[in-house]
């Protein structure tokens, strides 16, 4: 990070507690080298179904595990090389 962030090492020890600073070089290491991160560690608490009462799904379903992992799959290979930065929204057009 001193090497090429410099100008953000205060404010990275700022940060508590230390999830923020994971969290943050995070950040600077897809900025510097591209990349992937996808955060998998969350569990559905509750039933969605009521949350999007009144609320149009494009597709008129929600979606399913199999169809967020296609998308991983592709940009995990060597035809999204050249893919860097980006925010592919997987939700069936819900949020155009």
């Amino acid at each position: 990070m001193r090497e090429h962030y410099a100008c953000f090492e205060s404010f990275y020890f700022s940060l508590e507690p230390g999830i923020k600073r994971a969290d943050f070089c995070r950040f600077l290491y897809l900025h510097r080298f591209g990349g992937l991160y996808v955060d998998l560690d969350f569990v559905c608490l509750r039933n969605l179904r009521p949350l999007l009462d009144g609320h149009e799904i494009v597709l008129g379903r929600l979606g399913t595990p199999e169809e967020v992992a296609w998308v991983v799959t592709y940009l995990c290979s060597e035809r999204a090389r050249h893919i860097t930065g980006e925010v592919i929204k997987v939700d069936g057009g819900q949020y155009m």
